[in-house]
């Protein structure tokens, strides 16, 4: 135990063991040897479960505070404070700060790495190759850069603060780990006053560690003198590393000679002594192999590398002379382009050539991704290469989530397969990678791209995964297959909804009905829109007989299953990458083992921020040997950029087109090139522009580029694939022009042709050509409807046999009518939907007319029952007037009675006539309650009431039997269901009914009535009974007669549990029908639940 331990911290190490806990954690064995602040091997305990190792650093307490916290308290909350701030595999992971109180101690428990500080390994194996030097300052300069992305500084960067890892199953740079954020500082300040405050103190702050080698001879031999000082002297000596960090040949000598704070330059200066520790195995202040002070305090240089190391690389050397520069305004200007320079040396020392595109093409992309052949001009990445190699070791899939145009293709293809090629994954020594886009058939896909592996994709997904781990072992490497852009399985290849998402759809233009010939080419597209639109014009019949086929769905469920099984488990030499958008992963998540496999191995991809840009364009200008024109014009170019660097696809545009403006006599980026581009803001806007106005200006038709640029859109807002077939059967025009078209754009790289057809650039153009935006903007009802029909189609297909559910009516004409049109391009449940619902709407308008014609013959046959009668009548008092005629001849009282006759006779003619104005009467309000039976037609709920109406006719009217070829009313049917298979919807043809809304405001309106019942029916399928076959359930609803509910109970002698009936109340609390005169009307409806 060592005695400059102060007491607190020493007292508790003396304990047994079984005592000896901080919080959760179990103290083992010690791991760093000496120092005020030991690293212990802990377990992380709850209950009798261990969860996994840490490494717990132990402090002390001061226990002299009286009421505020002392610096050396602060000190330790504020090194946990910055470790929780920053992600970096490079970085050791902070778990937790258990304190105890009462025994004065405090404990920082961190990640657990397996393996020894670099200054362990410098001292047993000495100065390390240069290819290993440059794979760890690579490595340390990307965990700087991410520490000082976050807003925060190392201080303390040397041997001792690097962890080196022993774990064969890491490789190469993720074999180290960044800890001691800057402790050492204030640490001095509080410690106890009973420990030794000379030698070990001292030495601990000038040396770090147990590699004093690195000072030097001559400081070596001074050294125990300077130990043999007093407490004062000793303070002097290590008195500026107590106030600005650091240990001694480490420090930028600037801090130690003005006793500055450190900033991210004196991350760099440390960066570059550790390199030059490594390399040479001395400080570069005793690189000639005395310790020299001009050098700690800044008046004099460090020796160049190629002093001490002849044979170092020059590139390597200036760098090295770069970071060590007294002056730190001289110094790179961040720790990303350190890490860039030195990967470039890195490939170069390691034979791997240089591959830049050629000068024309330039360093930037534009609206396309980075490839895997764009590997060295892709930059400002490295946090997340490393983010994603560190996730790919411990987990089978690793799913690269961001917002769309965060660079996430990019991503992978440039930055992590290339550094899964180099054997910066670990593992087998050689890694194979693939990477393929869903499209149409993903299946088909990744046996294409997985050829050379000899997989039998018609197997089951769990026999090609024990294919492709066979394979790896049978061949001794390595397998990566990158399935980018994975939204494609919802937004591209899914006319119908995978398993467990709900369906999509997408749409064309709206500007002229589709063609017959379009439809055929439709039915070649992974969204099949042929089937839909066929489905809503084909007849009745024909809808029935052929229903939508989606011959892609197995492929499709066939991918997500493999995927799900390559991400339950990492499998020996076999990994999967996937890339998809944040915000169409919804559909993606609810399939349950895929979801779970995307959320254990997902690595968020951020846009690259607005300080990084600059170490962007910086390096990839420089890679060519091109810089600009002056350092004006570059701060100029990023303020530019402040309001659109989280666009990265814009600034890639934006920098494209500044390139092709270069001066390349000079070499250089200018300010006329700046004007001619028009600045950063707007750039993709004004080419758009451009290229439409030369497409005009070609003879182009504005409808024919609007058609084509819509058809390359998916209703999700994102882009859509379409094969060269697909689009030159619009109907938009000849096919000459629509080539021509397709041509033009494809010039201006508005759009590219991948494997599987034309799609867009990229989905930037949808939100910044204005145009396109406008155009999108202008289908918006039309889409909103099909969306709509699509929710209620996705209900529907739980349900086929549900009727209630099937549109009517006016909404029923508005889909039939887009669907006509050809905007839109429905899945295949949509299209059913929708047949369905057209088949439903023929059998009502047959019933309608049989009942039509019942109620007319039934009319008829009365009014010429009544005029027969009348006539026979007539004719009697015509017999017995002139009987009384030729009496009245014999006498004046036979007279008396003729004439008598005769008025009886002009009497029953009176009556006569207002017998037919009654008739007519019958008639109008027969004909009345037949208009309100048509209004009612689409509620069955409410014809029961419009048949009690047509039922109070006259008693003398005879019954009619029905025809003998009508429909035979079954005794056993509802009068509901005998209704509903007579009543027809609308009358033939040449008696139209015209259905009108009521006007008399005293009215029940039983229109109304219908929508706000089936709209309570809707909200009512989400109750459910305790009862589970309780499916049916028939409702009293009680319309007051200000419109609202007054009361919703089952009907009849039915019970229903009380949270049902409250949730039903519930559901039918919100909907109201027009005010009315009268009492309280109640409505009877059916509710189907779930």
């Amino acid at each position: 135990m060592s005695l400059d331990l102060p007491t607190p911290v020493r007292s508790f190490l003396t304990l047994p063991d079984e005592e000896r806990v901080l919080g959760p954690y179990r103290l083992k064995r010690q791991l760093g040897r000496g120092g005020f602040a030991p690293v212990w091997l802990a377990e992380e305990v709850y209950g009798d479960t261990v969860l996994r190792l840490a490494a717990v650093k132990i402090f002390g307490l001061d226990t002299r505070r009286e009421g505020g916290r002392p610096a050396a308290d602060r000190a330790i909350v504020d090194e946990a404070r910055r470790l929780c701030q920053v992600e970096h595999p490079n970085i050791v992971r902070f778990y937790a700060l258990p304190i105890n109180e009462a025994r004065s101690i405090a404990g920082l428990a961190m990640e657990y790495i397996a393996g020894d500080a670099l200054s362990d390994r410098l001292r047993e194996r000495g100065p390390l190759p240069v290819l290993e030097v440059l794979e760890l300052g690579a490595a340390l300069a990307s965990a700087l850069s991410a520490v000082h992305v976050a807003g925060l500084v190392h201080r303390d960067l040397s041997p001792a603060n690097i962890l080196v890892s022993s774990s064969p199953a890491l490789g190469g740079a993720s074999a180290c780990k960044l800890i001691d954020f800057g402790i050492a500082a204030a640490l001095p300040q509080g410690r106890s006053p009973d420990s030794d405050p000379t030698a070990a103190w001292a030495r601990h702050l000038l040396l770090g560690s147990d590699f004093p080698e690195a000072l030097g001879g001559t400081a070596l031999a001074a050294l125990p003198a300077a130990i043999q000082l007093g407490p004062e002297e000793a303070a002097d000596l290590a008195g500026p590393l107590t106030r600005v960090g650091g240990k001694l040949g480490y420090v930028d000598p600037v801090c130690w000679r003005e006793l500055r704070p450190a900033t991210m330059a004196s991350d760099l200066y440390g960066l570059a002594a550790v390199l030059f520790v490594c390399l040479t195995g001395r400080i570069p202040a005793a690189g000639t192999g005395a310790l020299r002070a001009e050098i700690l305090d800044g008046r004099a240089r460090a020796p160049r590398l190629t002093e001490i190391l002849p044979d170092a690389p020059p590139a390597l050397d200036r760098l090295l002379d770069a970071l060590l520069d007294p002056d730190p305004a001289k110094r790179p200007r961040s720790a990303e382009l350190v890490a860039i320079e030195l990967e470039r040396l890195r490939g170069q020392l390691a034979a791997r050539p240089i591959a830049l595109p050629s000068e024309d093409e330039g360093p930037f992309r534009g609206l396309e991704r980075f490839e895997q052949q764009h590997r060295d001009v892709f930059f400002g990445r490295r946090v997340e290469i490393a983010a994603t190699l560190e996730a790919m070791r411990s987990n089978g899939l690793v799913a690269l989530l961001g917002p769309s145009g965060s660079g996430k293709s990019s991503l992978a293809r440039a930055g992590v397969l290339n550094a899964i090629a180099d054997g910066a994954l670990g593992g087998p020594r050689r890694w194979d990678t693939v990477a393929i886009t869903p499209g149409t058939d993903p299946r088909n896909a990744i046996g294409a791209a997985l050829f050379h592996v000899g997989l039998d994709v018609s197997r089951a997904p769990a026999d090609v995964a024990a294919d492709m781990v066979a394979w790896t072992q049978r061949e001794g490497r390595g397998l990566v297959l990158l399935v980018d852009q994975l939204e494609e399985l919802t937004t591209l290849a899914s006319p119908g909804p995978i398993p467990g998402t709900a369906p999509r759809l997408s749409y064309v233009s709206h500007a002229a009905p589709v063609s017959p010939a379009a439809h055929a080419a439709q039915a070649l597209q992974p969204n099949h829109a042929a089937h839909a639109s066929n489905a809503a014009n084909a007849s009745p019949a024909a809808a029935a007989e052929a229903e939508p086929v989606d011959p892609y769905a197995e492929s499709r469920a066939w991918t997500i299953e493999l995927l799900a099984r390559l991400g339950e488990r990492p499998l020996p030499g076999v990994r999967a990458l996937v890339t998809a958008r944040r915000d169409l992963l919804d559909p993606l998540l609810a399939h349950a083992a895929l979801g779970r496999a995307i959320l254990r191995g997902a690595v968020l991809v951020s846009p690259i921020d607005d300080a990084s840009w600059g170490e962007v364009i910086d390096a990839a200008l420089t890679t060519y040997g091109y810089t600009f024109e002056d350092e004006a014009l570059r701060d100029e170019l990023l303020a530019g950029l402040q309001s659109t660097a989280r666009a990265m696809p814009l600034v890639e545009f934006a920098m494209t087109r500044l390139w092709a403006e270069r001066d390349q006599e000079r070499r250089q980026i200018t300010r006329e090139g700046m004007r001619t581009v028009g600045g950063i803001p707007g750039a993709l806007e004004r080419y758009a522009e451009a290229t439409f106005q030369r497409a005009l200006d070609a003879g182009l038709s504005t409808d024919l580029l609007r058609r084509l640029l819509l058809a390359l859109v998916t209703l999700d807002g994102t882009r859509a694939t379409r094969s060269l077939e697909f689009l030159l059967d619009l109907g938009t025009g000849p096919e000459s022009e629509v080539r021509s078209a397709l041509a033009h754009l494809e010039r201006a790289r508005l759009v590219v042709r991948e494997r599987s057809g034309i799609a867009l650039a990229h989905d930037a153009l949808l939100t910044q050509w204005d145009r396109l935006r406008a155009w999108l903007a202008e289908v918006q009802q039309d889409r909103l409807l099909a969306e709509r029909l699509e929710r209620a189609a996705a209900h529907w297909a739980e349900d086929t046999t549900d009727h209630d559910l099937l549109w009517r009516g006016r909404v029923l004409t508005a889909a039939t009518e887009l669907s006509r049109r050809g905007s839109i391009i429905l899945s295949l449940t949509g299209s059913r939907f929708l047949s369905a619902g057209q088949r439903g709407r023929v059998h009502r308008r047959i019933a309608a007319g049989v009942l039509f014609a019942l109620v007319n013959i039934a009319i008829l046959g009365g009014i010429g029952k009544y005029i027969k009668d009348t006539r026979a009548e007539s004719e009697r008092a015509r017999a017995e007037s002139e009987s009384a005629r030729v009496e009245s001849e014999r006498a004046r009282v036979a007279e008396r009675e003729a004439l008598a006759q005769e008025e009886h006779a002009e009497s029953a003619k009176a009556e006569l006539e207002a017998l037919k104005k009654t008739v007519d009467e019958d008639r109008f309000r027969y004909y009345s309650a037949l208009r309100n039976l048509a209004q009612a037609l689409a509620d069955k709920e409410s014809a029961q009431s419009v048949v009690q109406r047509l039922q109070q006719r006259p008693t003398e009217l005879p019954e009619i039997p029905p025809p003998l070829d009508g429909p035979r009313l079954l005794p056993e049917q509802t009068l509901l269901e005998q209704v509903e298979a007579i009543i027809p919807e609308a009358p033939p043809p040449r008696v139209p009914v015209r259905i009108e809304e009521r006007q008399d405001p005293g009215l029940f309106n039983l229109g109304a009535a219908y929508a706000a019942l089936q709209d309570g029916a809707t909200r009512a399928r989400a109750c459910r009974g305790n009862d589970t076959s309780q499916r049916l359930l028939r409702l009293d609803v009680v319309f007051g007669n200000d419109g609202a509910v007054e009361n919703v109970s089952p009907s009849g002698d039915l019970q229903a549990p009380p949270p049902l009936v409250r949730c039903l109340e519930g559901a039918f609390a919100g909907i109201r029908v027009p005010a009315f005169k009268g009492a309280p009307i109640t409505a009877p409806k059916t509710v189907r639940l779930r």
